[in-house]
């Protein structure tokens, strides 16, 4: 029951965060301060994802007491599992570019929570 819960926390910090920074960036766009082509519209996007799930595994380690980078990877591999549930429904995921964008995301989030385990006030207590 904690892991769930742990989970939910994490993905509606997760979420607020994700508004406000989708929020800016659409803003930045809309006032034609980033260019709007389609290759700096995928490259942007590809950094902001990898810098989210980070965040995402960061906020997964710090609720967890041990192994964040289990905390990281299962909150990636979620949202991944997520993300290809849509991704499949609008089109098809036949590229092997997307696999390494995936890969990339769930790494990025398991080196989050490795970090954010570090941030676990309730960890270091018990340390010491």
């Amino acid at each position: 029951m904690n892991f769930l819960k742990h989970k939910a926390k994490s993905f509606l910090i997760f979420l607020i965060i994700l508004a406000l920074i989708l929020l800016i960036y659409t803003s930045l766009l809309y006032k034609e301060i980033i260019p709007n082509n389609t290759s700096t519209i995928n490259i942007t996007s590809y950094i902001i994802g990898i810098v989210l799930f980070f965040i995402l595994g960061g906020i997964s380690g710090i609720f967890e007491t041990s192994k964040g980078w289990l905390g990281g990877i299962t909150s990636g591999i979620i949202l991944v599992i997520v993300i290809c549930i849509f991704k499949l429904i609008s089109q098809s995921l036949n590229s092997w570019l997307l696999v390494v964008k995936y890969l990339s995301y769930i790494i990025s989030s398991m080196v989050g929570g490795m970090i954010g385990i570090n941030f676990n006030k309730d960890n270091h207590i018990k340390k010491h």
